[in-house]
């Protein structure tokens, strides 16, 4: 009996690294995917300026946050309910006391894509 017990924890923890490694893969795939095919192919190609860094780094937050959430609830087994009511309380807070520097951020962000001001003027 004892070889039962092990074959079936040691089959729980092969399929909780696999599945650890695939959500982590798909998440890579799906932020390398992201950056070549819609920062360097679409918006470089048709605004003709480099993506600003600071986009494709917050847009690579998104994605690895997303995975990482998924990865808790799918092969974890977390209960993911109260993220979203604590992670927007949270963001409020800081959004409210950080508002000037995220609207300065986003005005840099703009600056940089459209690019107002060319040498010359």
């Amino acid at each position: 009996m004892a070889g039962a017990s092990l074959s079936i924890e040691l089959a729980t923890t092969l399929g909780t690294v696999v599945g650890t490694a695939f959500w982590i893969v798909f998440g890579y795939a799906v932020d390398c995917l992201m950056t070549v095919f819609v920062w360097n192919n679409r918006v470089q190609r048709r605004s003709g300026v480099p993506v600003p860094k600071s986009l494709t780094r917050l847009a690579g937050m998104a994605i690895w946050i997303t995975t990482a959430i998924t990865l808790l609830a799918v092969v974890y087994d977390v209960l993911i309910a109260g993220f979203p009511t604590t992670s927007g309380i949270i963001i409020a807070f800081i959004g409210f006391a950080l508002r000037n520097l995220i609207a300065d951020g986003f005005t840099g962000i703009a600056i940089g894509i459209r690019r107002p001001l060319q040498i010359g003027n």
